[in-house]
């Protein structure tokens, strides 16, 4: 167990999207603030994604040393290579899974 703790190189790590609609892309931190802020005082329940959880972790922990998150509705928080997520959750000591609609099936 000991030798497994130490080739965990990765404090934390996740990948997802930070707030609703999925599928709109930001390029800037400014651009994403405007976004999860935008959809967080939306009607609905999707403007809740998160509980905006997710952007604020990654808003004060997005450059945390041994950190690695990675924000799908972010690109320039991405790897220019393809992210093998099962090869992460091995390096990784902890790994970030806040809920996103609610609708996830997560163990805490």
């Amino acid at each position: 167990l000991e030798a497994q703790m130490r080739s965990r190189t990765t404090q934390l790590f996740f990948i997802g999207a930070l707030c609703w609609k999925l599928d709109v892309k930001v390029k800037t931190m400014q651009q994403l603030e405007k976004k999860c802020k935008e959809s967080y005082g939306a009607p609905g329940f999707l403007s809740r994604y998160s509980f905006g959880l997710r952007y604020e972790i990654f808003k004060l922990h997005g450059s945390a040393s041994g950190f690695r998150l990675y924000a799908t509705d972010y690109p320039p928080s991405l790897p220019r290579h393809r992210v093998a997520v099962n090869e992460e959750i091995l390096r990784a000591r902890f790994c970030l899974c806040p809920s996103g609609t609610g609708w996830g099936m997560r163990v805490f």
